[in-house]
């Protein structure tokens, strides 16, 4: 029997491309972070972690509520746009969940693609709109740090700063397709709040970098880390680390502060990081429970006439 062209489209990617894909992500992540060893030694990474204090963690936490927060009002107007009218509180708490699986899974997008589906799935979006909602607004986000880390690169490398300078414009006309459906005061809305989640990664970077040391002027401090940020826009990570780390040892080298600073500084991100994000994984195992509680009733209110008529 011979398949139609339809029939091929919609046959699903073989799962060992997926595992493939995975794997390949893993290998470069740690050969990167070998290669960044090999080269600083240890220190770095035993320096972030000792310099990890309780009124860190504190503003870890309130940092990781803002970004979420924003990330959801940003996702909640871009679906709009799309004709999703979607829930705050909902929006808001899948960008949380989707920041957890993000920062604890390969890739750094497993959660996003987590929410397109459910979206999908329990609203009755249509697969155009949730996953087309999803990469807009992801894509706005991915602007702004784009557009931020090339500001930064020319304290270190102007042509550097122009290559991405020109990602960023080539980001901002595929994003700017998902916005169509706004007003122009909705746009510089989504505009502003994805500004507002980068000054929240950003003082996360603060946080980070004064905590191991890295007594640098401010605006010096904010353009290493823009590019540290930016870092992590690279897809080819193992949740969140690799790139990263690369880029803050190569900004801070290239700008007389010392590559191991900036590794410190940026492995000291990852863990404030991953610590923002831990509500999102209460409230993703939170969400699992209820679900099997609901399954269990369904199952009850099912099997028991059933049973009382036999």
């Amino acid at each position: 029997m011979t398949l139609t062209r339809a029939t091929r489209q919609r046959r699903p990617v073989p799962r060992s491309r997926h595992l493939l894909a995975a794997g390949a992500q893993a290998l470069i992540t740690a050969g990167l972070l070998t290669a960044l060893i090999t080269h600083f030694g240890g220190g770095p990474f035993f320096d972030a972690i000792a310099s990890v204090r309780p009124s860190a963690l504190l503003g870890a936490l309130a940092l990781g509520a803002a970004g979420a927060l924003l990330q959801g009002l940003r996702w909640q107007m871009v679906a709009a746009g799309l004709g999703d009218q979607m829930p705050r509180r909902n929006a808001v708490a899948r960008c949380y969940e989707a920041a957890f699986l993000n920062a604890v899974l390969p890739g750094g997008l497993v959660g996003d693609a987590m929410r397109a589906v459910r979206r999908r799935v329990s609203h009755d979006a249509t697969w155009g709109t949730s996953l087309w909602s999803v990469v807009g607004e992801r894509l706005c986000g991915t602007v702004i740090a784009l557009t931020a880390a090339a500001a930064g690169l020319t304290l270190v490398d102007t042509r550097l700063a122009a290559l991405v300078g020109l990602a960023a414009l080539v980001v901002t006309i595929i994003a700017s397709r998902a916005l169509r459906g706004l007003s122009a005061r909705d746009t510089w809305g989504v505009w502003a709040l994805s500004a507002a989640g980068w000054t929240a990664y950003l003082a996360l970077f603060f946080l980070a970098a004064r905590g191991v040391g890295a007594d640098l002027p401010a605006g010096s401090l904010a353009g290493l880390g823009a590019i540290t940020v930016g870092g992590m826009s690279i897809p080819v990570n193992l949740a969140g680390w690799g790139p990263r780390e690369g880029a803050a040892a190569f900004a801070f080298d290239a700008y007389g502060a010392g590559g191991a600073l900036g590794l410190a500084s940026s492995v000291s991100y990852g863990l404030l990081a991953l610590v923002s994000v831990l509500p999102g994984g209460a409230l993703l195992l939170l969400g699992m429970m209820r679900g099997g509680r609901r399954r269990e009733k369904q199952f009850g209110a099912d099997v028991l006439p059933e049973y009382e008529a036999a």
